[in-house]
């Protein structure tokens, strides 16, 4: 049951990394939310884009350690949400 809504990309970025800070600590690493230049609306069910996106960095944090960089970034028409480590 999707509950679609309009949320702002960078919010999304913002409580997926604040709520896995303890997460990347206890693994040893970092969780860094790049600076937003360029703030986009998207459409989707916030829960359920949190949850993947949170899977994503569960996934960096788990396998690769250090640093883990969530970025949200315009490019062109879209947003690019991504997890880099």
């Amino acid at each position: 049951d999707l509950d679609r809504e309009t949320v702002r990309a960078s919010h999304l970025g913002e409580e997926v990394v604040g709520a896995l800070q303890h997460a990347a600590r206890r693994a040893g690493g970092t969780l860094v939310l790049a600076p937003v230049v360029d703030d986009a609306l998207i459409e989707g069910d916030m829960r359920h884009l949190a949850k993947a996106l949170g899977e994503l960095v569960t996934n960096a944090l788990t396998h690769a350690g250090g640093e883990v960089t969530v970025a949200v970034e315009r490019r062109g028409g879209e947003v690019a949400i991504a997890v880099r480590d």
